[in-house]
């Protein structure tokens, strides 16, 4: 899932090892299903398109 962060999101993973991870607010790429999810449920967090292969050579 690829998102942009809109404000700063903290991530812990639910399982082990559960290492906190700290996205900035105006970071945007891939990230795990569930903490995607989990940011947009906290308005954290917009969903963005997959960018196209053909995007990422320009």
């Amino acid at each position: 899932m690829h998102v942009r962060f809109t404000e700063d999101f903290d991530w812990v993973p639910p399982e082990a090892p559960r290492t906190c991870i700290a996205y900035k607010a105006g970071w945007s790429g891939s990230v795990r299903n569930q903490c995607g999810q989990d940011a947009i449920t906290a308005k954290k967090a917009v969903k963005v398109p997959t960018p196209r292969r053909d995007d990422a050579k320009a």
